[in-house]
């Protein structure tokens, strides 16, 4: 997560603050599908065999 925050978002001293943004950003837009209703609906399963890489 320091090499995330350090490399892509050029951040030169990532705080505590900027990696929980990050976790909760990545965990927001996985489990959007989840939490709203659209045509993107899943359920747990699709998303843990969408989340193993091939």
């Amino acid at each position: 997560l320091y090499d995330i925050c350090f490399r892509t978002l050029k951040l030169t001293t990532p705080t505590f603050g900027d990696l929980n943004h990050l976790v909760a950003a990545v965990m927001s837009a996985s489990t959007c599908c989840l939490r709203f209703p659209g045509q993107l609906n899943c359920d747990l399963r699709k998303l843990a065999v969408n989340m193993i890489p091939f």
